[in-house]
């Protein structure tokens, strides 16, 4: 029999080079206070309107 044809194969990928790790420290500028005076605004209610149906048990009482 006649050997098969030849298999090629990929060559494999190398691995990456090895980095050494670096740690950075920052000191960040400290936050500013939140303003102690809050606004709050109240918002009137909708006036009251009562459903349909209660009329109608109104009118049958």
């Amino acid at each position: 029999p006649s050997p098969g044809p030849p298999i090629l194969h990929e060559r494999p990928p190398q691995p990456p080079v090895a980095q050494t790790s670096q740690i950075v420290i920052r000191n960040l500028p400290a936050s500013p206070e939140p303003p102690r005076s809050v606004i709050i605004e109240r918002i009137s209610a909708t006036p009251y309107q009562p459903r349909k149906w209660f009329f109608l048990f109104s009118f049958l009482s």
